[in-house]
């Protein structure tokens, strides 16, 4: 889940939500601040915040760069679950583009066979050896800090995934929402309202998950923290 208004002046747009099977693949296009990066044509140069679910989605992505001139120099995944991954084999086949995963996301980005055999706790069977659970293979290095001139700001957000990452922006949307205390919940109703997108029990848990190691980040950071009132827990900006 992106943490960033796609508002925000250092994205220079947000691809179109990629509609498959498996619902909307979000993923955000990023610029530097100021001119940017740009190829040997001329034309700008973005990263991309994962892929999408799968090379349809990819596709898609590739036919929204095309249309507005520019060159995808990289892609940045969050984290190694398929419908973050999907994309990646396409886009980096089409265009040459690196790409980079933080910590053991790398080897599960690289080796999605990894995914089912975790949860299987053995070597799958093929009931488990699908697009949902495992993307495609695809060449990827390592996400750490000044490994690519230019990439946002890594924050740590293991949790939903093992060595989950997020990126930082100019703005912060999750601050901006507690400069009054507010309860988890409400916190991601506005989330979700500000993104446009639609509650259900599973997008509850996954996006839960992580807006609540977001929210531990910032508390260890000293910019949010925690108060009980009422018997009920708030988060408040510092």
């Amino acid at each position: 889940m992106p943490l960033r208004r796609t508002g925000s002046p250092r994205i220079c747009g947000k691809a179109k939500n990629v509609r498959n099977d498996s619902g909307i693949g979000q993923v955000l296009l990023y610029r530097e601040p100021g001119k940017g990066r740009r190829d040997q044509d001329g034309r700008n140069e973005v990263l991309l915040i994962d892929s999408g679910s799968d090379g349809s989605a990819g596709k898609k992505i590739k036919q929204h760069l095309d249309s507005k001139g520019w060159t995808l120099r990289a892609i940045l995944n969050t984290h190694s679950h398929a419908d973050h991954i999907g994309g990646n084999r396409y886009l980096q086949s089409r265009t040459g583009c690196r790409i980079y995963a933080p910590g053991i996301e790398r080897d599960f980005t690289e080796h999605p066979i990894l995914e089912p055999s975790f949860l299987y706790d053995g070597n799958p069977p093929e009931e488990l050896r699908h697009k949902f659970l495992m993307a495609q293979g695809s060449d990827v290095l390592p996400l750490t800090e000044g490994c690519l001139p230019g990439c946002p700001e890594i924050i740590p957000l293991p949790g939903h995934s093992f060595d989950m990452a997020g990126f930082r922006t100019d703005e912060d949307i999750v601050v901006d929402f507690l400069k009054e205390p507010a309860a988890f919940e409400t916190l991601l109703k506005r989330l979700f309202e500000s993104y446009g997108l639609r509650m259900t029990f599973e997008q509850h848990a996954l996006v839960g998950s992580t807006v609540r190691s977001y929210l531990a980040w910032l508390k260890s950071q000293g910019r949010v923290e925690a108060l009980i009132e009422d018997n009920t827990l708030l988060w408040r900006k510092i």
